[in-house]
């Protein structure tokens, strides 16, 4: 098939893969909608938002017994992340193993902060002592709290997530953050996951 060049700037008869290597480069590409950075990895001038921009991560190895009626940092979870633009949103992910020795006396918490801010989640109970939380009634409990939080901060300026943990009496042996309450030998890795998420 013949190769035309109409008037109207559009050639016909070139078949796939019918021009030669190097024809097309970067900068052609970047006139439009993709522009490959760094290893080619990431991709940025896409239409639309939903993507992930940065991931940063803390893996807390160690249980922890948090005993106090005060908020407790609850270590090795936490993470610091810079946002690229205002309009960016964070999404936090951790798979939380808590453990307490239950009495109807006794509740424990657990919140999410930004900075100093408490960050709002989908909804828990309303007499929770934190904005994520658990509470059982009877025996020793050993729970799973998922945490899945889409934050706004509306900032570019470093962010610190971490969690803390609370209880509401120091009488029965507290809360136990990575491990059951009677075996703490039993200790399970927990990581804590932020993620910017492009607008």
């Amino acid at each position: 098939m013949a190769i035309t060049i109409n008037g109207s700037g559009t050639i016909t008869g070139i078949s796939a893969g019918g021009l030669p290597d190097g024809s097309v480069t970067a900068a052609d590409l970047a006139e439009t909608y993709l522009t490959p950075t760094g290893d080619g990895s990431q991709l940025t001038n896409l239409p639309g938002g939903g993507k992930v921009l940065q991931v940063v991560s803390s893996t807390k190895t160690a249980y922890q017994a948090i005993d106090s009626t005060s908020w407790t940092d609850i270590s090795g979870l936490s993470v610091t992340l810079t946002p690229s633009s205002t309009s960016s949103k964070v999404l936090i992910l951790c798979n939380l193993l808590a453990s307490q020795y239950d009495n109807v006396v006794m509740t424990s918490g657990v919140r999410l902060l930004r900075n100093t801010t408490e960050v709002s989640t989908s909804p828990y109970s309303p007499e929770s002592l934190g904005n994520i939380r658990y509470i059982e009634n009877s025996g020793y409990a050993t729970r799973d709290i998922p945490i899945q939080v889409m934050d706004s901060p509306s900032s570019t300026s470093e962010l610190t997530y971490k969690l803390q943990g609370i209880v509401s009496t120091t009488s029965y042996f507290g809360m136990y953050i990575g491990a059951p309450l009677l075996n703490p030998s039993w200790a399970r890795y927990i990581t804590f996951t932020a993620m910017e998420i492009g607008a």
